[in-house]
């Protein structure tokens, strides 16, 4: 394994194994690996700290300190604790989704943190958590290539546009059970990548060579943004078709707007009352649809949560998941989003109200393979020691005229200070928004701290810039 290792994270190996030698360890420790980490120099992952203005020394005495254990008989060659032979597979993961070849003291570093042991705790009180620390990697890599000192080997996102590596080019997205697991990691990579480097410039440019279609048969404010802005900074066009335009079914067949559109444009985005439409129009026409919402799925909203989900969290198998409220379409893509990537998801809904059975059985059909969990629970049950909880409105688009039921039937499915309190000390806050405040969550979970409602809603340019570069190529 270690010929894929850089000569630097080889050396930081070798350190850590030093440290253990000359304190009478037998074990090398995920401190001592980290204590190797800090003593190469040079090395991206001293570059990556050091722009986070985190005083080196002071971090090296602190995890030092934590790292001693009882004196043992002096070995040889010190081996890896299963933690730190953990912390070194996260490492390796950390370089494949960042398109690497070879794995660097800064991947290494990641799978510290990930591994979330003492010295992930200690690096994240210096501030170096998993989302500072990439962005401080990304940071030192994008300096590299301006000195002219970048390495051969391309982005995540270059090398999975270029060689369609993900499997995406030419296809649509009408559910998120069109996806499987490494292809909504490697679009949560790609989009991760975006969001570094929007403000340096994105790696791709289609200088107009790309078109969008966005057809609106509801209103929106996320939607369109992200969908108009992200393809702007793609180098594409986008055109807008509202209802007065287009009439879909009405002024003009389906079938007949998705043949001619196919004709034109390089993609479909279309924001539907019926998930038929959605369908139809892929069975007519030859160029990727995306499902921007219908009334069966929400897939760019899953996308863009997971984003924020991982970010804040820094990953996302094993994570316990609570929704409360509606079964809606924003839950059918979580529920097949989240058995695909290994979260454990508690839903409570009230009676009458719950998903649809056949989505219901396809996504535990898919957590059978991910060890997830989708699981009906009471709302405080579902909140109990979540990592995150998460709520939509009680009455969607087109189901105003049922609000005053709706408003009794999910009268105790606030998500309020009280139900938070349920949940793990650290657990986010969720919602796809817009919100209702006052009925499915209240303005002080809303507004705070542990609200990522706006990180959410962010990331929906972020993961869509993604989605288009992927499917439509270079």
């Amino acid at each position: 394994m270690w010929h894929h290792f850089t000569e630097r994270a080889r050396r930081a190996v070798y350190y850590a194994q030093e440290f253990a030698s000359r304190n009478s360890l037998s074990l090398v420790t995920v401190e001592g690996l980290c204590l190797g980490l800090l003593s190469v120099d040079g090395s991206r992952c001293l570059a990556a700290l050091q722009r986070m203005d985190i005083p080196l020394e002071d971090l090296r005495a602190e995890i030092e300190a934590a790292s001693i254990s009882e004196p043992e008989n002096r070995p040889e060659r010190p081996t890896l604790t299963a933690s730190a032979k953990r912390a070194v597979e996260l490492g390796v993961r950390e370089a494949k989704r960042s398109g690497r070849r070879e794995v660097g003291t800064e991947h290494l570093l990641l799978g510290v943190v990930v591994e979330g042991g003492s010295a992930s705790r200690i690096l994240a009180k210096w501030g170096a958590n998993l989302e500072a620390m990439r962005n401080a990697i990304s940071e030192v890599y994008l300096l590299a290539e301006d000195d002219g000192g970048a390495e051969e080997e391309s982005s995540i996102l270059q090398r999975c546009v270029g060689s369609d590596e993900l499997g995406l080019r030419r296809t649509s997205l009408l559910s998120m059970a069109d996806l499987n697991g490494d292809q909504i990691i490697g679009i949560l990579d790609c989009a991760d990548e975006l969001r570094i480097r929007r403000s340096a410039g994105g790696p791709l440019d289609w200088n107009g060579r790309k078109s969008l279609v966005m057809i609106f048969e509801k209103p929106s404010l996320r939607t369109r943004v992200t969908f108009e802005l992200g393809m702007k900074e793609l180098g594409g066009n986008t055109i807008i078709l509202g209802p007065a335009e287009i009439g879909l079914g009405v002024r003009e067949s389906v079938a007949d707007v998705a043949r001619n559109l196919d004709r034109w444009v390089s993609a479909i985005m279309a924001r539907v009352r019926s998930h038929e439409t959605l369908v139809e129009l892929h069975q007519h026409s030859s160029v990727p649809i995306i499902n921007a919402l219908s009334d069966c799925e929400h897939p760019c909203q899953t996308l863009a949560d997971l984003q924020a989900l991982r970010q804040r969290k820094g990953r996302l198998a094993g994570l316990a998941l609570a929704w409360i409220g509606d079964g809606n379409n924003v839950l059918h893509s979580l529920m097949l989003g989240a058995a695909q990537v290994g979260i454990r998801l508690r839903y409570a809904c009230p009676p009458g109200y719950g998903p649809d059975v056949s989505i219901l059985e396809r996504a535990r059909a898919l957590a059978a393979d991910t060890e997830a969990e989708i699981e009906a629970m009471d709302p405080l049950e579902a909140a109990e020691g979540a990592d995150a909880i998460y709520t939509d409105v009680w009455a969607s688009m087109g189901q105003e005229d049922e609000r005053e039921e709706r408003r009794r039937a999910f009268s105790e499915y606030q998500v309020n200070a009280r139900m938070m309190d349920r949940a793990a000390p650290d657990a986010v806050f969720m919602h796809c928004l817009p919100a209702h405040r006052g009925d499915e969550v209240t303005d002080e979970v809303l507004d705070g701290a542990n609200s990522i409602v706006l990180e959410q809603a962010e990331n929906r340019l972020h993961a869509q810039k993604a989605v288009l570069a992927l499917t439509l190529g270079p």
